[in-house]
């Protein structure tokens, strides 16, 4: 049996599909009785969370189970120290235990949260961009050079030299002197995707973006074609 890092961690000795299931079941437990998770059981799913967090952010103080967006299953929901939740997925919890060199998921995550946190200063240029179009007026695509005509079929790029999003990541970074392990995340609403936590944090980076960012309405088709730069950070 391959040798896990949680299995050594948490002392159990069967599959990782049945430790997921036992994890799985302590959350049903606490949904179907409307209590927190208490005990033993408590302490092991919040040694999770932090093992999984690799020590990030603030600690746990309750979990408890609750029905997803869906309605077709239950996730963990941790209670942090200053009141605010986040949403868990356990097997993806005990992967990143069993992964610890996660430097690229976590960008990838970092990059998710940081684009969410920027959407409504995309959504403003898009906005525009539709309502000229609903006036007539003629809106090329800087990327193709066609003409704009259908919302539907329009994207918003970070243009500029220097300039595209994980450039101005790294930016803000540095100029905050932050590693990627220190811009503090958890699950979206509903536990769906992943935003900023530290409020500080997140007014920092939507400033700075709104700063330096020069946000263009283009052709979604030309767009998409267009090489994707992938995020760097220091981790």
């Amino acid at each position: 049996m391959k040798k896990k890092r949680s299995r050594s961690l948490f002392k159990y000795t069967g599959t990782v599909a049945d430790f997921e299931k036992y994890l799985q079941s302590i959350v049903r437990e606490s949904y179907r009785n409307g209590v927190d998770v208490t005990g033993n059981q408590r302490e092991i799913l919040i040694s999770i969370y932090q093992e999984s967090r690799q020590g990030k952010g603030l600690p746990p103080v309750s979990v408890r189970g609750e029905l997803n967006a869906h309605g077709n299953g239950v996730h963990a929901v941790f209670v942090l120290e200053d009141g605010s939740v986040d949403i868990v997925s356990l097997p993806k919890a005990r992967w990143r235990i069993d992964n610890p060199g996660e430097t690229k998921i976590g960008l990838r995550r970092l990059q998710e949260a940081l684009r969410y946190a920027i959407r409504p200063q995309v959504n403003e240029i898009h906005f525009k961009a539709s309502a000229a179009m609903a006036d007539g007026a003629p809106l090329a695509c800087p990327i193709s050079g066609i003409q704009l005509t259908k919302p539907r079929e329009v994207d918003v790029h970070h243009a500029g030299a220097g300039k595209e999003f994980v450039d101005l990541i790294q930016a803000w970074a540095d100029d905050e002197g932050l590693r990627g392990r220190d811009i503090i995340l958890k699950a979206g609403p509903n536990g769906e995707g992943t935003i900023m936590a530290d409020a500080n944090q997140r007014r920092s980076w939507c400033s700075f973006h709104a700063s330096h960012a020069q946000l263009v309405a283009v052709d979604r088709e030309a767009h998409r074609k267009l090489p994707k730069s992938r995020l760097n950070l220091d981790w």
